[in-house]
């Protein structure tokens, strides 16, 4: 999503709230938590209510939001931080930019911040960029030319193994962007090299690989504890790159389809997270500078049409839905 320029933007917590036990009286509860600081625009939540946006950990408490701002290496500018997830242990990972790069670290409350390893590339640069966090702390991104995942070692650090498939260069690993990652340890795989597909892996040549659709290449987003994958199909489109929604359930794959007022199929949609329960979220252009939030759900008779979420606001409220952070966008 572009920021504009004049426009204060602001981090809000939204929360479930019930009284008195009754299910009729839930209803939600929005929590200002102030202007969205750091590098990143990536915004996460875990089951404990911690927040993650920017440079900024949100706390909950008994009088509120706490917040926790975090600092580059040299202990000083925040801007250059980008913070992508937290765990319900309530581990944080984000990348500090102020490294040459990238440096992909966690953080606690209690130890602070821990550097992740980086691996050096063909042309000897290191960086590290990171995807995702599980419960278990395992953490998905890049370093040294491959997704990787970081694992602790029970020592305080952090091992590295790499994923994806072995290349057509001897010994040479080739895969992509590492996003996401799930229960079971298995990192997902934006593009895996050299025939850019979508894939997930626990390490070298154990990867299961999401092939070509037709015209579609498609490019994972998210990653369920079920195997299931979200993300979109890239295809091109009078020229243009665009994406169609798509959920994966083993070989199958499912198109995800939106629906405009009019009647007409959408171009261009993206699933971009889901759940243990059918539900699927993401984005769609409903036209030029008209990018809605949506969801999917899955039935008995299959899954649903996409329903825009501005639709559940008051009127004259719209939900915007956010693009997942850059891929690998080749059209097939």
């Amino acid at each position: 999503m572009k920021r504009r320029a004049g426009f204060r933007e602001m981090i809000l917590a939204v929360t479930l709230s019930c009284s008195g036990g009754s299910a009729a009286a839930a209803g939600w509860s929005i929590t200002d938590l102030g202007p969205l600081t750091g590098a990143g625009t990536d915004i996460a939540i875990n089951d404990n209510g911690w927040v993650v946006s920017g440079s900024r950990v949100f706390i909950p408490g008994p009088g509120g939001y706490s917040s926790v701002q975090l600092l580059n290496a040299g202990g000083l500018d925040s801007s250059n931080l980008s913070l992508r997830g937290v765990n319900n242990a309530n581990v944080v990972v984000g990348v500090d930019n102020s490294i040459a790069n990238g440096q992909g670290f966690v953080w606690t409350q209690a130890g602070g911040r821990i550097d992740l390893p980086r691996l050096a590339s063909y042309n000897n640069i290191l960086s590290a960029r990171v995807g995702g966090i599980n419960d278990s702390g395992q953490v998905v991104g890049n370093t040294g030319d491959t997704a990787v995942i970081w694992s602790p070692n029970g020592s305080g650090g952090y091992g590295i193994v790499k994923l994806g498939v072995t290349g057509s260069f001897g010994s040479f690993v080739g895969s992509g962007e590492g996003v996401a990652i799930n229960a079971a340890g298995a990192g997902l795989i934006a593009q895996v090299y050299p025939t850019y597909r979508t894939g997930y892996s626990t390490g070298v040549d154990q990867t299961t690989i999401i092939g070509a659709q037709g015209i579609y290449t498609p490019i994972g987003a998210a990653i369920n504890d079920r195997f299931e994958v979200a993300g979109g199909g890239s295809y091109n489109c009078a020229g243009y790159s665009c994406d169609h929604a798509m959920i994966w359930q083993g070989s199958s794959v499912t198109y995800l389809d939106v629906v405009r007022a009019d009647g007409n199929p959408l171009q261009n949609s993206q699933a971009l997270a889901l759940n243990e329960k059918g539900q699927v979220v993401g984005s769609a252009w409903y036209a030029p500078y008209d990018l809605r939030a949506v969801v999917w759900s899955a039935g008995t008779g299959g899954w649903s049409v996409g329903t825009p979420l501005d639709t559940l606001l008051p009127a004259g409220l719209v939900l915007m839905g956010i693009r997942a952070r850059s891929r690998y966008r080749p059209v097939a």
